[in-house]
């Protein structure tokens, strides 16, 4: 237990599992071997860990440097063609201000001068005295377009959030065989909405009845998965993962034990974390947007305030089964729809940047 600590905690962690590696292999027996193994594995696990994290800011370093790149060379362009230009109109004012000279020149060596033309060439040296100034202050109060947009911090910010969205959210589509009769999915299969009555649907052992749920196509068996779920200001709604294996036929609670790992919110604005018991949580906020991570080696599934990745809750298990994302609009009708909308509740989980809602 305390190698374990040390080794996840120490500096020298690298040092201490090789010195493992070294009395494993000293002790060549089944005692020494259980009891060292599984500590080898754990080194191992933190290793993994670590060089996950070092490619994940890896990538964010090369995003940010292709920005910085990208943005330095649109601004050298941008400067080349303002500096082009106003070297072209200093070069036209240097030409007219010498021929206005040379008349002001010429008419004060004329004795009896024409009094009117003297006074429209000061006129004009004045003018182009202006224009330069103008030209000198544009120069001096220059920012390129990518710097006068809105912030460049922000500009980049939003990049990134796209970026990492394409690469790190599930893609997830309804399951039909799964959904309720009363709920109603779009052709995409990316959105749900709860119907005023049953529809036609093919009897399947697959299909949730009596409850108004749906599944997501997708099922995980290994890795880290995650996905976005729109809730607006729904007042119930039940979002997370769930078992291939659960009962579809019956009405069970909705806990690990039962194979639901579930986040759920009832009128009141009251939030509940589906373990057993449920339990009541305390959010500072009302999340618009739920995050789910499943990790499935870790037996953890994470909900998270998706706009500012607070955690909501966590709850784990240990998975042994195929899971999917899990979906239900609530059971009633009544206090579910947006404003104006007279519709159940909507839910968006988006992946590679497109959407899954789930409601009506």
């Amino acid at each position: 237990m305390i190698l374990v600590r040390v080794l996840g905690e120490h500096k020298s962690g690298h040092v201490l599992w090789a010195w493992l590696v070294g009395q494993a292999r000293l002790r060549n027996s089944k005692v020494s071997h259980r009891i060292v193994a599984p500590l080898l594995d754990r080194g191992c696990g933190l290793q993994s860990l670590r060089e996950e994290v070092m490619e994940d800011f890896r990538k964010m370093h090369s995003f940010l440097y292709a920005e910085e790149q990208s943005v330095m060379a649109k601004i050298g362009q941008e400067e080349k063609q303002v500096l082009s230009s106003l070297e072209d109109r200093v070069t036209d004012i240097t030409k007219r201000e010498a021929c206005v000279l040379e008349l002001i020149d010429y008419l004060s060596e004329v004795e009896d001068h024409d009094g009117y033309l003297m006074a429209m060439a000061d006129s004009q040296v004045d003018h182009l005295k202006a224009e330069l100034t103008r030209h000198s202050k544009e120069l001096r109060h220059y920012r390129p377009t990518v710097l006068s947009s809105p912030s460049l911090t922000y500009v980049v910010c939003r990049r990134m959030l796209g970026y990492v969205m394409r690469s790190a959210l599930e893609c997830l589509t309804l399951d039909p065989t799964t959904a309720h009769s009363h709920l109603q999915l779009s052709e995409d299969l990316k959105s749900a909405k709860l119907g005023p009555g049953a529809q036609a649907v093919l009897e399947s052992p697959q299909r949730f009845e009596p409850c108004l749920y749906v599944l997501g196509s997708q099922d995980f068996r290994s890795g880290r998965h995650y996905w976005e779920v729109s809730v607006g200001g729904k007042s119930n709604w039940v979002i997370g993962v769930a078992s291939h294996w659960v009962n579809r036929k019956a009405t069970e609670d909705l806990n690990p034990e039962n194979g639901y790992w579930a986040l759920r919110k009832i009128p009141g604005n009251r939030y509940y974390a589906l373990s057993s018991p449920p339990a009541l949580l305390t959010l500072d906020s009302s999340p618009t947007k739920v995050g789910i991570c499943l990790d499935y080696e870790s037996g953890r599934v994470g909900f998270y305030d998706a706009e500012c990745m607070a955690e909501v809750c966590t709850l784990r298990g240990n998975f042994q089964e195929p899971l999917h994302p899990f979906f239900c609009p609530g059971g009633s009708r009544s206090g579910l729809g947006g404003a104006g909308s007279g519709l159940g509740p909507r839910m968006r989980g988006l992946g590679c940047r497109r959407g899954l809602q789930a409601g009506g």
